[in-house]
């Protein structure tokens, strides 16, 4: 009998909670669940109080409205949150500790973000100046974001294979083929089994006269992916379609067990998908290549370098208070700032259809690691054009139906 009172009890309880859950909750889960108009929607009225109080939540809501919008295709929108959260970052960091700051917590100032975050921010940046055909901006924001991740950690430009392999993208656009066969050989150096960027490396070093070392890329696409794929990068001009899948969500941010002063991310235990491409027009297949797990981004505690040592003079400071009498009361709170961004895509998966000019139906295939379809994740698009000399690139979250072109 207490039980079923206690369950009448709870009941309403959960479904009230679950309904009063905030609008920047409302907005993931509807993004989520494929619906990015919907998620833009909820979160605009909070999303604008947040930019005009500048809270301390300024960055992570510029994030996900920023991804929302990119989702939906609306590049400047997009490109806008970008910018203004790099700018609030380089803000922050770029000030300098108080004792009035010292004394807080890292959760109750502005979040500014990991720099793996602040990296993949310049990456959808680049991104949206690409679509814009921007690709002066597009090849700056794309080196800064590999400067972003490495800033902490020398030796590190080569191993963001998505990133490389868009400046490759960009780099080919403008002709300047040697810059592109740099960004595409850092690709193959950290991800050999990244196909796209063998192709991309060939066409980039046959532009430039290069025939000595394309024997021995054809033979790395053969081993790879099938010689009668490396058949058809051999016979193409270097057109064709080119899908990016990024999606699935970033690990979760906690704060350490012992101190609970340092951040931690937490890897979120899944099966990460396996994606194929489909030409509906002439059946044939494609694979789709893991370029970038953002988990090899992140260093194993969230606040990286000078961010960890402000966090250990709070924890330090805190401590030393709490055994003072009557300055106790006024120590600082010395709990990890486990804030995040909660749309950070997990990964991207990069592949390339190498077609001639023409319009094209396609069909993108989530499997598991049964290679079992996973229904929800398939999608279909139609009327996708390729031009003359000309390489169309496609993204899709692998949660949203719309396709970004």
């Amino acid at each position: 009998m207490f039980a079923k009172r206690a369950m009448i009890v709870i009941l309403p309880l959960m479904v009230l909670i679950a309904g009063c859950a905030k609008p920047y909750v409302k907005a993931q889960r509807a993004y989520w669940k494929g619906d990015a108009p919907q998620a833009v929607e909820i979160l605009t009225p909070d999303y604008n109080k947040a930019l005009e109080k500048n809270s301390r939540e300024r960055n992570l809501y510029l994030w996900d409205m920023g991804v929302y919008h990119f989702t939906l295709g609306d590049f400047p929108a997009a490109r806008d949150c970008f910018i203004q959260s790099v700018e609030e970052y380089k803000r922050i960091a770029g000030g300098t500790e108080t004792a009035i700051s010292t004394m807080k917590s890292a959760s109750q100032m502005t979040y500014a973000g990991d720099p793996a975050e602040i990296s993949i921010a310049y990456l959808f940046m680049g991104f949206c100046f690409y679509y814009e055909q921007d690709y002066p901006n597009a090849m700056i924001a794309l080196k800064r974001s590999l400067e972003e991740d490495q800033s902490k950690e020398a030796g590190r430009e080569g191993d963001m294979g998505v990133t490389n392999f868009f400046l490759g993208e960009v780099y080919s656009q403008l002709e300047r083929w040697d810059d592109a066969a740099v960004a595409y050989r850092r690709v193959v150096e950290f991800y050999p089994e990244v196909v796209p960027a063998w192709s991309g490396l060939y066409y980039a070093l046959r532009a430039q006269g290069k025939a000595s070392e394309l024997a021995g890329i054809l033979e790395q696409i053969s081993t790879h992916a099938s010689p009668e794929y490396a058949k058809t990068i051999q016979d193409g001009d270097g057109t064709g379609i080119v899908m990016m899948i990024f999606g699935d969500k970033a690990s979760r941010v906690t704060g350490d067990f012992f101190t609970g002063a340092f951040r931690k991310r937490k890897d979120v235990k899944r099966d990460a998908l396996t994606w194929d491409a489909r030409l509906m027009d002439n059946n044939d297949s494609y694979t789709l290549y893991l370029a970038d797990n953002m988990h090899t981004h992140f260093n194993t505690q969230g606040g990286a370098g000078d961010e960890a040592k402000k966090q250990a003079t709070r924890m330090v400071t805190g401590m030393v208070m709490k055994q003072i009498p009557c300055v106790g009361a006024f120590a600082p709170d010395t709990s990890a700032d486990i804030r995040y961004w909660v749309t950070l895509p997990q990964t991207f998966t990069i592949g390339y259809l190498p077609v001639a000019p023409g319009e094209y139906n396609l069909t993108v295939s989530g499997y598991d690691k049964k290679r079992k379809a996973v229904p929800q994740f398939g999608k279909s698009w139609g009327g996708i054009e390729v031009g003359e000399e000309d390489r169309t690139i496609l993204m899709s979250s692998g949660y949203c139906s719309q396709v970004i072109r």
